[in-house]
């Protein structure tokens, strides 16, 4: 009697939606960081973060309980002009050598919608932290040969880079726009 109670405690807590599950690594090389600011008031200009890592737990049967930590190397941008390249790393802009890190960290995960969540977290950018929410899309779960099964995410969301102390030179606030929308395309490796 003593071993069947404990072969259905087992088996209770295998297919429980309370049963523990593992974070996923994000997979960089299905995986994507970018921004976009406005120049002039009509060019788009498009970054992009080459390094970043980090881990999402996404509970389908209770997303409440997911969770997602992602760091980005800034010092990985690329806006297809290197001398601006090199200028988004400077004090008047991130500032890499003393912050090279950006960072996001959930608190709160809530389903919004079917197949979309609300993911509460702080952001940090340039040592300043502050607490956003954006919309997630859960794009499913697939079997990638490289990688093997992934669950998939998008978001876009807009933040004024003023906030984090992103201003660049004083001419340039006339030139570019105040908002960054940002775009992330992550896919966590399942089991990972």
């Amino acid at each position: 009697m003593t071993q069947l109670i404990a072969v259905l405690a087992v088996a209770l807590t295998m297919y429980s939606p309370y049963s523990p599950i593992s974070p996923g690594a994000i997979d960089t090389e299905h995986s994507r960081v970018t921004f976009t600011v406005t120049k002039w008031g009509f060019e788009e200009v498009e970054g992009r973060f080459h390094d970043f890592s980090g881990t999402i737990l996404y509970d389908a049967n209770t997303p409440e309980r997911s969770h997602v930590e992602w760091r980005v190397k800034i010092a990985t941008v690329t806006t297809g002009a290197t001398q601006r390249d090199q200028n988004l790393q400077t004090p008047e802009f991130f500032d890499s050598a003393k912050f090279p890190d950006m960072r996001f960290v959930s608190t709160r995960v809530q389903v919004a919608a079917p197949g979309e969540l609300d993911v509460t977290g702080t952001l940090t950018i340039k040592g300043v932290s502050r607490e956003l929410t954006v919309r997630v899309h859960c794009l499913g779960r697939h079997r990638v040969e490289s990688s093997g099964v992934i669950d998939a995410f998008s978001t876009s969301f807009v933040i004024n880079r003023h906030d984090f102390g992103v201003d660049g030179p004083a001419v340039f606030s006339a030139i570019i726009s105040r908002e960054a929308t940002i775009t992330l395309t992550a896919a966590a490796r399942v089991g990972s």
